[in-house]
């Protein structure tokens, strides 16, 4: 009896105090969606983390059961408040939808990128083998289709151009391999316009500098590569040639050639 009068007596004073009275009625509603739709606008910021991986579809199911959490919240709400929250639901979807697209985007390049990159870069093992171990018709087969893999970065219609010739720039700088880059500076190139040029020319000329200062100093360090072969393929011959074993008129020739030109 004295809870239930304590209750009546509880609820009469919020009800008739001009200072609580309306928030007894609709106020509770107006802060509870408020509260609902500060929680839903957090999680959908930490949700966008996986939502970028998915099709508009999906996000678009996301967004309706977004808008199932809230649309409730509305009933019961002052005219006012009620009003004022539409408008947030709407600007909540427009922000959503925008950031998904930006989101989305980014998340197709960066897969992009790195499959073009992973897929370079199991080519430029095949050419750095090629050129230690392979004869010289089979470096030149492993540069050549180096050289296609650069190019399908270049032309790939989903990425944006600036993000092409960042990846045609890192992957030259990668290799560090002059016949590469040889190619890509003197093999034409033939666009879609087009237009016909070698795809190192194609790139802003900041990265061209960059290329050209990177190039001169690959082919010092090719230069002491190929003499430090030499020397150690020449210690070898004058070992077995101590060791009273024949000349091979052909390696041995091929040799010396290599000396004369290092």
């Amino acid at each position: 009896g004295a809870a239930q009068i304590g209750t009546a007596e509880s609820e009469a004073t919020l009800e008739t105090n001009p200072l609580t009275s309306d928030w007894t009625k609709a106020g509770y509603r107006d802060a509870s969606f408020k509260l609902v739709h500060a929680k839903e606008i957090a999680k959908l910021e930490e949700d966008m983390k996986t939502l970028r991986e998915k099709d508009l579809d999906a996000f678009n199911l996301h967004m309706q059961s977004v808008r199932d959490k809230l649309t409730p919240q509305l009933d019961g709400m002052s005219s006012q408040a009620r009003q004022q929250a539409v408008a947030q639901m709407v600007n909540t979807q427009e922000l959503a939808y925008n950031t998904y697209t930006r989101e989305r985007q980014k998340y197709i390049v960066d897969v992009e990128s790195s499959a073009n990159m992973a897929d370079y870069q199991s080519k430029l093992l095949l050419s750095q083998k090629a050129r230690m171990e392979g004869t010289p018709q089979e470096y030149a087969n492993a540069t050549g289709t180096l050289l296609s893999s650069v190019t399908g970065m270049y032309t790939n219609p989903r990425l944006p151009q600036e993000v092409r010739n960042n990846l045609v720039y890192e992957a030259a700088i990668k290799s560090g391999d002059t016949a590469l880059w040889g190619a890509m500076k003197e093999l034409p190139y033939a666009a879609g316009d087009g237009s016909k040029a070698p795809l190192l020319d194609r790139l802003p000329y900041q990265l061209q500098t960059k290329l050209a200062d990177a190039a001169r100093q690959a082919q010092q360090n090719n230069m002491t590569d190929q003499k430090m072969g030499y020397l150690d393929q020449l210690a070898q011959r004058e070992a077995a040639w101590q060791s009273g074993q024949g000349f091979d008129v052909a390696s041995d020739k091929a040799l010396i050639d290599q000396g004369a030109r290092l």
